[in-house]
C-alpha cells in the first residue's frame, strides 16, 4: 500500500443492523477510513447516537428527494436531541451546496444549535462542516 492509500475503516453492525440510509452513511465513512459501529437499541433511553464513528457518538440523519434548507434545518435538529456530532447524507437529493450552507448558518443562530459540536452535511457536489 503506498503511502497516499487510505485504508478502508470497517462497518460493525453486530449491535444492531443499519437502516439502507445509515447504512448508506456508514459506507461513506468507512471509505473514508474511519470505523463504524452501530448503537444497540435502548428502549429505555430517551434518545441515543446511530453509530459510534472511531469512538465518538453519531446521529445519522439521510435527506429525501427534494429536501430544502428547511428539512436541513430540522434534520440538524433532530441529530442534536441524539448526539454531539452527526452527519446528514443528502446525496441524491437535489439539494445545492448554497442551501445546505445556509440551512447549516440558520441553525447555528438558533440558541439549541450549540447541543451539536460538530455537523457534516455530504451531497452530490459538495461537503460541508458546520
Amino acid at each position: 500500500m503506498s503511502r497516499t492509500a487510505q485504508r478502508r475503516g470497517e462497518i460493525d453492525e453486530r449491535p444492531r443492523a443499519f437502516s439502507a440510509g445509515e447504512r448508506r452513511i456508514a459506507e461513506l465513512l468507512a471509505a473514508e477510513g474511519r470505523t463504524v459501529v452501530a448503537v444497540a437499541a435502548d428502549p429505555g433511553a430517551p434518545s441515543r447516537a446511530d453509530a459510534l464513528v472511531d469512538g465518538v457518538p453519531t446521529a445519522f440523519e439521510s435527506l429525501v428527494p427534494g429536501a430544502t434548507a428547511a428539512v436541513v434545518r430540522t434534520a440538524l435538529s433532530r441529530a442534536a436531541r441524539h448526539a454531539a456530532h452527526a452527519v446528514l447524507d443528502a446525496r441524491r437529493t437535489g439539494l445545492s451546496g448554497a442551501a445546505a450552507r445556509s440551512a447549516i448558518t440558520r441553525f447555528r443562530a438558533a440558541p439549541h444549535s450549540e447541543r451539536l459540536v460538530s455537523a457534516r452535511v455530504v451531497g452530490d457536489n459538495f461537503d460541508l462542516a458546520g
